[in-house]
């Protein structure tokens, strides 16, 4: 099967799907949050019942997110039967249950047909069907292109500003060497949906606390220099 035929696949098992979840790995970063994020929009958007669930509470400075406020922190007592209802779960940006904790526990217990989209190497075989594409620089490129292929009216400024943020902080900022040519023209779409780079940057990054600042300044107050100056510890 194609990366473009397992795309397609993965759709049709959202469109076919009444009640589904989303989940990613433990400490969710930008890419895991943008990307599941991205997706709710859309399943909500096409008339789905859907609930993100999480191992950790999302990075406060992706809590401005459209939708951010509706993703849960699972509780084994109160959620377990959120995975027994589930007939669909989508997996994003892990590929080993094991990087899922306790979520990763209800996963394996649950009879849902289980669906993976992921860039990372060495996927385990845990579900159902896998959307994986290793070349891809973060699952929020993956994630754009399924929508590209399948329904390409998908893209609200709300989703691309969720993409962007995904793509923005796996790329480092698009400074990885991972950031080619092609996801600068994915990049490009996003701006052209809505997804304003200042202002999402700004958001993400420029708005501390002062807690947080002085942390920064007392760790970098320990930094001592290695081998010639070659490696610093903090």
């Amino acid at each position: 099967m194609t990366f473009q035929q397992s795309l397609q696949k993965c759709h049709r098992a959202l469109l076919e799907s009444e009640n589904l979840i989303i989940c990613t790995h433990e400490k969710p970063d930008g890419d895991a949050i943008g990307s599941s994020l991205a997706l709710y929009n859309y399943a909500i958007a096409i008339g789905k019942k859907v609930n993100i669930i999480l191992n950790n509470p999302a990075p406060p400075n992706l809590e401005f997110l459209p939708e951010a406020g509706s993703m849960i922190v699972y509780n084994k007592s109160r959620d377990r039967h959120l995975f027994d209802e589930a007939d669909t779960i989508f997996i994003l940006d892990v590929n080993d249950l094991q990087r899922m904790n306790d979520v990763g526990q209800a996963i394996m217990k649950s009879a849902a047909e289980k669906v993976v989209l992921d860039h990372h190497e060495n996927p385990k075989s845990l579900a159902d069907i896998n959307c994986i594409d290793t070349t891809a620089t973060a699952t929020g490129e993956i994630l754009f292109k399924f929508f590209q292929i399948n329904d390409k009216t998908a893209l609200t400024k709300e989703i691309a500003e969720c993409l962007y943020v995904a793509i923005l902080m796996d790329t480092g900022s698009f400074r990885f060497d991972s950031t080619d040519s092609e996801i600068h023209r994915i990049v490009a779409d996003l701006i052209d949906f809505g997804a304003s780079p200042s202002a999402l940057y700004d958001k993400i990054y420029n708005n501390r606390s002062l807690n947080s600042m002085r942390l920064e300044g007392l760790v970098v107050s320990t930094a001592e220099l290695h081998f010639d100056g070659k490696f610093c510890s903090m």
